[in-house]
């Protein structure tokens, strides 16, 4: 059984697709910070969020963005 990155590997090499990371590449941890941004419009006073860890992409652009929308978060 080949690993996830012998498989994508493989797959750019017979493709030539590009590997985007989901946890490794700011514009997707960006991207991913919308939904604290949205989350903020429609509940300003929010204090506290819970984010599912995985690769951590989520949670750190979900903290980025709140961060920037309010520092006091």
């Amino acid at each position: 059984m080949q690993s996830r990155e012998e498989t994508a590997t493989n797959v750019l090499q017979e493709t030539g697709a590009a590997l985007i990371h989901a946890y490794d590449d700011g514009r997707i941890i960006s991207g991913q910070g919308t939904v604290s941004l949205e989350l903020l419009e429609q509940a300003p006073h929010m204090d506290t969020k819970r984010v599912p860890i995985n690769g951590g992409g989520l949670k750190s652009g979900v903290a980025l963005a709140a961060k920037s929308f309010n520092p006091a978060i």
